[in-house]
């Protein structure tokens, strides 16, 4: 049918536009099948779309919850589709509702922060070994509260070992370390599971990632991030077992 080959060519096209907002191409494939054939049973649909009859029912579900569809109740129960026009407003609603979300819980506190004047910050990205020349550059550096999680053994080097040894002495220093990972004379706990690694201090804040072969590293001497970090770390603090229990 020329009318349904038209229609899914324009779903590839808006699938992708629709994906961000949590709107699969099976639920527009399913939708439109509605709009293209009227009132349907679930074995008709899935009939149509090609799909098992239970693999169906929860693509139903969540169109009624979207409130695109409704029951026919009767034997067997029918779907039938809202209009078009007014679906789309209910998604442009949606849409609304959460870019003011957005706007409430993100933009303007962080907004609110950056406008905090500063005499100086930076946000850089890094890779390589200057993540290790800067984590050193950090350690050397720190005074007061130290934080420091390690997530792979690759990037603890027997100099990074001796820096976080002697800081130990002059310094308040807690250390999260993968499994089976010790530091001799630190405070340290021990996490199965870590996103990545970092060194958070009174100066500034580096994450580090892994990806591939490479270390990637955000660096930032941002009050603000160094906030949420100190945070994250603390909450994995909590997490983490101390060596010798089992908590």
């Amino acid at each position: 049918m020329m009318k349904s080959s038209a229609i899914d060519d324009i779903i590839d096209k808006v699938s992708k536009m629709a994906t961000p907002f949590g709107i699969s191409k099976s639920e527009l494939k399913t939708y439109s099948t509605l709009l293209l054939y009227g009132t349907l049973t679930a074995r008709e649909i899935a009939s149509k779309l090609g799909i098992s009859y239970t693999k169906v029912y929860p693509i139903l579900t969540k169109l009624e919850s979207r409130g695109w569809i409704h029951k026919i109740h009767g034997k067997p129960v029918k779907y039938e589709a809202y209009p078009l026009r007014d679906v789309w407003i209910k998604i442009k609603k949606n849409i609304e509702e959460r870019m003011e979300l957005l706007e409430k819980q993100f933009i303007e506190p962080l907004s609110a922060v950056l406008a905090t004047p500063s005499p100086f910050y930076s946000v850089f990205v890094i890779s390589g070994e200057q993540v290790k020349t800067e984590m050193i550059r950090l350690l050397s550096e720190a005074k007061g509260k130290v934080m420091i999680a390690i997530s792979n053994r690759e990037l603890l080097s027997k100099e990074l070992r001796s820096i976080i040894e002697s800081l130990i002495f002059k310094a308040d220093v807690r250390v999260l370390a993968c499994d089976g990972l010790e530091i001799k004379g630190a405070d340290y706990r021990n996490l199965s599971s870590m996103f990545g690694s970092g060194v958070i201090t009174n100066q500034g804040v580096l994450l580090i990632v892994k990806s591939g072969e490479t270390q990637i590293g955000l660096l930032s001497n941002h009050q603000y991030f160094v906030e949420i970090a100190s945070v994250y770390f603390e909450y994995l603090w909590n997490q983490a077992k101390t060596p010798g229990t089992n908590t």
